[in-house]
């Protein structure tokens, strides 16, 4: 998978055209593999020329809010406090709430640098559940949950599922399992 090179490539003498390609985010991930001019129009259109949504997408979010609601519950999740957007922040709340074995942590960021200079990996599970094994914290680590609604997991999923495992990796030092 190649991203475009205006977007994410930037050259020794050129560097990063726009602070928003700073984040690597896993929706853009997400997007991108659907339709590429999304994620540019994500990152470059005027949000207030896009149509409003259909009655049918508002439907499938509104199912899945509630499966994921329901799942939730299951687990009876801490949430890190940080400001909307604030990548940062959201960043070292959730490692915050690892180092100290939260058992089960909801909309948690989990960030760290990419190849690309200036490029900041971006994910957001639904859930990390803490597990027996070994990480930087001691003898637990993390695995992340991304609940969809679906019977069969689809490849954008998988995708998506792959990113915030490696992301993972990569902030407790340890795979998930």
């Amino acid at each position: 998978m190649r991203f475009p090179a205006e977007v994410v490539t930037p050259t020794p003498h050129s560097p990063l055209p726009d602070s928003r390609l700073r984040w690597l985010t896993d929706d853009l991930l997400f997007h991108y593999q659907r339709c590429s001019r999304r994620t540019f129009l994500d990152l470059y259109g005027d949000a207030g020329t896009q149509d409003p949504p259909s009655d049918y997408l508002q439907k499938l979010k509104q199912d899945s809010a509630e499966h994921r609601r329901s799942i939730m519950q299951d687990y009876d999740p801490c949430r890190p406090v940080y400001p909307r957007g604030d990548w940062a922040a959201g960043a070292r709340a959730t490692e915050v709430m690892m180092a100290a074995g939260v058992e089960a942590i909801a909309s948690g960021v989990l960030t760290t640098t990419a190849s690309q200079d200036g490029v900041q990996l971006v994910s957001r599970p639904d859930l990390l559940v803490k597990l027996p094994g070994w990480s930087r914290w001691g003898d637990w680590l993390y695995a992340p949950i991304d609940i969809k609604l679906g019977k069969k997991p689809k490849l954008d999923y998988q995708i998506v599922a792959l990113f915030h495992a490696y992301v993972l990796s990569r902030v407790q030092w340890a795979w998930p399992q």
